[in-house]
């Protein structure tokens, strides 16, 4: 196969087959808004709310073929879900191993993410039967977070993934695939192993 045989596929080949490829592809046609946001993370206007700029960013950076977005600011029973999108899943992706629903929580915060947020976060997992979640901290998590997420795997078989302002950066600016990271970060809570 050429570099370029992947442009004669349908759609559905296409999802299943390069996966890498459609997100690249999705990320370069928001490149600019994706650099904006993340740049109002790191730097806020003086009239944005923290908060919602990264849930834009989220909004923005995981909407693709494979993830629609459903509710902004949802509530269930265990407390008020940023994001949360409907998963497209097809065979012989990562995507596959996701449940129908994909909850978001979104932390831009000058401090690491601890324990008690990461626990909260699981348990809306668990009341909305969501195998897989993404966890956005600006400035990541802290060492027992990180303990809550493997002792879900253990446990409960629920995988959360985090990404901080740095990754989303390497990825924004091109510096490496989502896909790609987005699938060693989901088997390395299942390994126990470091992702870098």
């Amino acid at each position: 196969m050429g570099d370029n045989s992947h442009q004669d596929l349908t759609l559905f080949d296409k999802l299943k087959l390069y996966p890498e490829i459609v997100l690249d592809e999705k990320i370069n046609k928001s490149r600019d808004l994706l650099t904006d946001l993340l740049s109002r993370v790191n730097k806020p206007r003086e009239d944005d709310d923290l908060g919602l700029v990264l849930e834009e960013l989220a909004h923005n950076f995981l909407e693709s073929p494979y993830l629609k977005l459903n509710s902004k600011r949802r509530r269930c029973e265990t407390g008020e879900i940023d994001l949360d999108f409907t998963v497209k899943r097809i065979e012989a992706t990562l995507f596959f191993e996701f449940s129908y629903l994909l909850i978001v929580e979104c932390k831009n915060w000058q401090k690491t993410v601890g324990a008690c947020e990461l626990r909260t976060f699981c348990s809306k997992m668990r009341d909305v039967d969501a195998n897989i979640g993404i966890f956005f901290a600006t400035n990541g998590i802290t060492k027992d977070a990180k303990q809550i997420i493997r002792n879900a795997w253990v446990k409960d078989k629920i995988v959360v993934i985090t990404f901080d302002a740095k990754e989303l950066d390497k990825i924004i600016n091109k510096r490496g695939n989502f896909y790609e990271i987005l699938n060693q970060k989901y088997l390395s809570v299942r390994t126990a192993s470091s992702v870098w």
